[in-house]
C-alpha cells in the first residue's frame, strides 16, 4: 500500500509528490511528477504503486525511496596474546588516532583497512 509518510520515485526515477492516497476510484492515489525539464504533471496509480490495473509493468510505477546514510571509517585488526583476532570498526578521527597511539604504545601490531558502507534507515 502506496502511505503518505513515505516518499516514492517512478520506476524510470522522476520524483514524485503524493498529493492523497484515497481518491475515489480505481486510481486513489494521486500525486505530481516532476518531468526532467522541471515541469511537474498530474499523475495517478492504483493503492500499490501501480499505473496499470490489471498490474502490468511500467515505467511510471511507484517505488519507495529508502532514505539511506553512509557510515566512514576504519577497521582495525590485530591479534590478541591468545592469537584470537580483534577487530574493531572506528568512524570517529579522534578515535581512531586513540587506537593507533594506544596500540603503538603497547608494540602491539595491528593493521586498518577504510570502510564506506552505505545503509538503509528505518
Amino acid at each position: 500500500m502506496i502511505s503518505m509518510d513515505k516518499q516514492y520515485k517512478t520506476r524510470n526515477g522522476r520524483d514524485v509528490r503524493l498529493l492523497c492516497t484515497d481518491a475515489n476510484g480505481t486510481f486513489p492515489v494521486v500525486g505530481l511528477i516532476t518531468q526532467t525539464n522541471g515541469q511537474q504533471e498530474a499523475g495517478c496509480w492504483t493503492s500499490t504503486g501501480g499505473s496499470w490495473s490489471d498490474g502490468s509493468f511500467s515505467s511510471s510505477d511507484l517505488v519507495e525511496v529508502k532514505r539511506t546514510t553512509v557510515i566512514q571509517g576504519v577497521m582495525f585488526y590485530y591479534a590478541d596474546e591468545y592469537g584470537t583476532l580483534k577487530a574493531y570498526a572506528v568512524t570517529a578521527g579522534p578515535l581512531q588516532d586513540f587506537y593507533r597511539q594506544l596500540w603503538k604504545q603497547r608494540n602491539i601490531k595491528f593493521t586498518e583497512t577504510p570502510f564506506k558502507v552505505e545503509v538503509e534507515i528505518p
